[in-house]
Parts: C-alpha cells; sequence; structure tokens
C-alpha cells in the first residue's frame, strides 16, 4: 500500500509492535504467532510500563512532522490514537462528529466480526477429536 505519509507509516508499526508485545493474547487472535507462547504481564510494574510505552508512543505520535494523510492513514491515526487514549486511561477522549462516531463504531463492530469468524473458521478446519482406533489384534478377530 501506498503512503502519504512515512513518519506516519513507521511510527503506526511501532505502536502495532508494542501492543502486540503488551497483549500476546490479542496479538495470537490477530494472527501474529510471534507471541504465541507469552501471556500479558498484569503486574503493577508491568501495567506501570505498558502505560508509560503508550504515554511515550502518544507523545511521539504528536510530535510527527505535519503529513498529507490518505483517507485509511487518517482513520489509521485516528483509531490508534483514540485507542492509546482510552484504554490506557490517559485522557478522555471526544470523538467529534457523528461521522467519526459512526466510522469508529463500525471499525468496533467489523473488527469483532472477524475475529468471530476466525475463531468459526478455525474451528471449521481443524482436524477432528482423534478416537483411539482398537486393532484387530486388541478386538479378538
Amino acid at each position: 500500500m501506498q503512503t502519504q505519509s512515512p513518519a506516519f507509516a513507521a511510527w503506526l508499526d511501532e505502536f502495532f509492535a508494542a501492543y502486540y508485545r503488551r497483549r500476546p493474547v490479542n496479538a495470537t487472535f490477530i494472527g501474529v504467532h510471534d507471541y504465541d507462547r507469552a501471556l500479558p504481564d498484569f503486574s503493577e510494574q508491568g501495567a506501570g510500563d505498558t502505560l508509560a510505552e503508550m504515554e511515550n508512543l502518544l507523545d511521539r505520535l504528536y510530535r510527527l512532522p505535519p503529513e498529507a494523510h490518505t483517507r485509511a492513514e487518517a482513520m489509521d491515526r485516528e483509531l490508534a490514537n483514540a485507542h492509546a487514549r482510552s484504554r490506557y486511561g490517559i485522557q478522555q477522549v471526544r470523538v467529534r462528529g457523528h461521522r467519526k462516531v459512526r466510522c469508529v463504531a463500525l471499525w468496533v463492530a467489523i473488527t469483532h466480526n472477524l475475529l468471530v469468524w476466525i475463531r468459526h473458521l478455525r474451528q471449521a478446519v481443524s482436524p477432528p477429536s482423534r478416537q483411539p482406533q482398537q486393532c484387530a489384534s486388541s478386538v479378538g478377530v
């Protein structure tokens, strides 16, 4: 995908890397298997580290140079910003305008439905549970 804002694209890659590292179960559900054997750190220090990392990412987002964004990049920026701010309790998120509210609500609904669809797809293609097969010799044939 072509980008009109390389600085933002690099920031977004770092945002998702941090998100996946801090939320390894979510990463696995999304399909990023780098953290399959990890669990989130919900300790006091882990929560503090996550908050500090999100604050750092937000600070860097706000200091990015002005760039023209494609429509998709503008939506990505708004959603990543809203997620970082609301999820970690940094500030209250104000989404202005009905169009943006509908966009965020639609994005959340699509993401939820996509994750449900992936779960159903995985169940459909997973091999059936194997029952122990009786050998002909054990049946007395």
